[in-house]
């Protein structure tokens, strides 16, 4: 069994930030099977400090 990690971030708005939605997460976490990456960051992760 090979393992894959799937980092769930957040999304950068005009207005400020906010969490992946079902419509955003899905479809990341399908090119990461596909593309078969071991580490697959959907959304942004950096600056941490831009979080919602």
């Amino acid at each position: 069994m090979r393992y894959r990690e799937v980092i769930l971030g957040f999304v950068v708005e005009p207005s400020g930030s906010r969490w992946l939605t079902h419509d955003g997460i899905s479809p990341g976490v399908l090119e990461a099977i596909d593309r078969d990456a071991p580490r697959w960051i959907v959304g942004t992760v950096e600056p941490w400090s831009a979080r919602p």
